[in-house]
């Protein structure tokens, strides 16, 4: 637990660079605030936990998103960002994020156009953006085999293999592997979860698998006066190992559908796997190291 913990640390702290250097105003001060991404199950955090190597690609990741608001109010958000992996498993991910947030009465948007690599060869993490010429890596330990523990592999969304059979003493039950294939239907004290079989169908050219998830909250759970329906359908390739189309209602948080466009197969232009030409890449580690000095550092003797 503890090496888990620690790892999905380092991954959050990498992945948040971005925002932090655009600086974004909001706090939890803020009235009203809405966010959206397009970050996927395929992207940066699934490729340096669970890598796939051998099976390369490119392709558009197109997402919509929609939100309803309680006045009527529709607000829509589409965006077409790249993908790719070559076929040593590392993983380029273009993000696009919008913040929308009300702080005291003055309406703030910001938009974040950010890019985030990950080498599972090196085990590092590498991100920009477009507003500055800096790069932000760090260093991660190895996490091959992370997801394969119980309760570890949901945290990607991905594909992580079924746990190993163990023995169980009569009369206990064991914790639910989040790695393993859903039941069809279980009922826990807050949640109702269904799942069925979509069948299969092509997809960006390629074969794909569908699964639909429903979640249901139960009157009363989380303050509702009214059951919560949660629905998660999602396509994935077994050849390709990656989820080529998404769809999620989620009557808290809107709409929102992801689909790849545009794929071919093949090796990508190793070029996007590296900074652009001119940024200066700053190591994590090294940076929060000299933070930290600062802060410790005694004032000089008059």
């Amino acid at each position: 637990m503890r090496r888990g913990m620690s790892a999905l640390g380092f991954i959050a702290v990498a992945l948040s660079v971005p925002s932090l250097v655009a600086q974004s105003p909001f706090s939890p001060e803020s009235s009203e605030m809405h966010s959206t991404n397009d970050v996927s199950s395929n992207g940066a955090i699934a490729a340096v936990i669970n890598p796939v190597a051998g099976q390369p690609y490119e392709a558009s990741k197109v997402t919509h998103s929609v939100w309803k608001l309680a006045d009527g109010t529709t607000i829509r958000h589409d965006a077409e960002t790249k993908i790719a992996r070559d076929g040593e498993g590392r993983v380029r991910e273009d993000l696009e994020t919008t913040q929308a947030s009300s702080i005291g009465g003055k309406q703030t948007n910001i938009t974040l156009e950010s890019v985030t690599v990950a080498d599972p060869v090196d085990h590092s993490l590498t991100t920009w953006t477009g507003k500055t010429k800096m790069a932000f890596r760090m260093q991660m330990p190895n996490l091959s085999g992370l997801t394969k523990k119980p309760g570890l592999g949901g945290i990607v969304g991905g594909v992580a293999p079924p746990p190993e059979p163990r023995a169980v003493r009569l009369g206990t039950i064991p914790p639910i592997s989040e790695t393993a294939p859903p039941p069809r239907h279980v009922t826990a004290d807050k949640y109702e979860v269904r799942t069925e079989d979509l069948g299969q169908q092509s997809i960006a050219g390629v074969l794909a698998t569908g699964k639909r998830t429903t979640t249901v909250i139960a009157t009363g759970k989380i303050g509702n006066d009214q059951p919560i329906t949660i629905v998660h359908e999602e396509w994935y390739s077994p050849d390709l190992k990656v989820v080529v189309k998404s769809e999620d209602s989620d009557p808290r948080s809107g709409d929102r559908t992801m689909e790849l466009e545009g794929l071919t197969r093949g090796d990508p232009d190793p070029s996007l796997f590296h900074a652009p030409e001119g940024y200066k890449v700053q190591d994590m580690a090294q940076m929060m190291k000299s933070l930290g000095n600062l802060g410790n550092t005694a004032p000089e003797k008059p």
